[in-house]
């Protein structure tokens, strides 16, 4: 297990909304955080989306990753 880095991002949410109350509430106890939103470029129907996000995990090194996809009758994935 490696060292943490100075401003390591500790948590990674992907495929959240640009307002996710998980992320929030990380920010609000001071952890740095990234959300990875369709908003922000990443749709995950889209081939290279996972080999980008990979990378990002990779880059970043995050303590916890969480994927939060949304789940309807109205989504594809379901």
């Amino acid at each position: 297990m490696r060292a943490a880095r100075e401003g390591r991002v500790q948590f990674m949410e992907i495929c959240c909304y640009p307002d996710s109350s998980l992320s929030a509430a990380f920010a609000e106890r001071k952890g740095n955080y990234l959300r990875v939103t369709l908003q922000s470029g990443y749709d995950l129907f889209k081939e290279d989306t996972i080999l980008r996000i990979k990378e990002l995990i990779d880059y970043h090194e995050p303590m916890l990753v969480w994927v939060s996809p949304d789940c309807g009758p109205w989504q594809a994935t379901r």
